[in-house]
């Protein structure tokens, strides 16, 4: 009889285990299905990614050498890249305009900042599969003044003054020679009688130059912070290019335009009359849509950020993003985002059409 109940309490003991069991079970598989549903909208999310979603990798950003109005934009916006995207820009000073030239046509970098001219000033169609027909657009920005700088204490008030003076401007980049020869020529002086012609080894040894002594002026961009550390050697001073002759100067060499100093820099104030050349943002035309679509996008949407680091980078306002002297035709990345945002139309279609035969010949 005993064993006969414990027979029936073992039984009582191991239905009552079973159920707990399956009770337990139901609510774990509960918890279970309820982790399986939250992980596959997770997966579900990172398959459907978002438009500017794009892989990590490196870029080359070709400038002019550091110290010059390029490197500066060159270096705020490749931080910028670096630092909000998946993308890593490495910022390249180059010897100079021609230098970033050399980089971009041989692959060794994706992006420069550049004025057009100098890519069809440099560039040699002859070489290489890649020629100026692939080159893009990705956004237009300022306009880099240029001017003759001289010593303030020398006694020069004006360019006419330059008349039997040393004035450094004969170098490795044409657009030096070309820009100085024309605004002596628009001021009745004969770049090759009049003034003693000097030699720079680089886009910025005629500040050097001129700071020790060795030549009475020399043609620069006024930008970065180059004029700083004139200032810190001689008192400089800027040259003005009265708009009568920048317009002289801009009929004999197309790639330039009248423009006025944009802030106050040792040497000028704010307003002072020059000569420009317009700069851009360009690329390969073998950069992915997807990366240009999001590199245009960060450096648009930031502008605020951006305008906070150089006085260079403030002239990149988003209403200048798109310019016909850019000349190159604009990237499909970037007109990508500015059909987003209602820039582009069917003008700038048409127009972008006739660069892109105009360039590949």
């Amino acid at each position: 009889m005993k064993r006969k109940q414990l027979l029936i309490i073992a039984t009582m003991v191991l239905m009552l285990g079973m159920m707990l069991a399956s009770c337990s079970g139901n609510k774990s598989g509960e918890e279970s299905t309820s982790t399986i549903d939250t992980g596959s909208r997770d997966v579900q999310s990172e398959t459907e990614p978002e438009d500017d979603t794009i892989e990590p990798m490196d870029l080359v950003y070709a400038t002019n050498p550091t110290g010059t109005g390029y490197y500066a934009i060159g270096a705020g916006q490749g931080g910028l890249l670096s630092t909000d995207t998946p993308l890593n820009v490495i910022v390249t000073p180059s010897t100079g305009p021609e230098g970033i030239v050399a980089a971009i046509k041989a692959g060794e970098a994706q992006l420069a900042v550049n004025c057009s001219d100098h890519f069809e000033n440099y560039w040699d169609d002859s070489e290489g599969s890649y020629t100026l027909g692939n080159m893009r657009t990705i956004e237009n920005g300022n306009t880099l003044c240029f001017a003759l700088v001289t010593n303030a204490d020398s006694g020069i008030e004006t360019v006419a003054d330059l008349k039997g003076k040393r004035v450094t401007f004969d170098g490795l980049s044409d657009t030096h020679k070309q820009i100085t020869e024309a605004i002596l020529r628009a001021y009745g002086l004969d770049p090759n009688k009049d003034v003693e012609r000097m030699k720079m080894s680089f886009s910025n040894s005629g500040f050097t130059d001129l700071a020790e002594g060795r030549t009475d002026a020399c043609i620069g961009s006024i930008s970065g912070s180059k004029l700083e550390e004139l200032a810190s050697k001689i008192t400089p001073k800027i040259l003005a290019v009265e708009p009568e002759q920048a317009t002289e100067v801009a009929a004999e060499y197309s790639s330039v335009v009248p423009a006025q100093l944009a802030s106050d820099v040792p040497g000028g104030s704010k307003g002072l009359p020059c000569v420009g050349m317009p700069t851009a943002l360009f690329c390969r035309d073998d950069l992915p849509e997807d990366v240009v679509y999001v590199i245009t996008k960060t450096l648009m949407e930031n502008y605020d950020s951006l305008s906070q680091i150089c006085e260079e980078l403030r002239e990149w306002t988003n209403d200048v993003a798109l310019s016909e002297t850019a000349r190159f035709p604009y990237h499909s990345g970037s007109i990508k985002y500015y059909k987003e945002i209602g820039m582009w139309n069917d003008e700038w279609d048409t127009w972008n059409v006739q660069q892109t035969e105009k360039y590949a010949g």
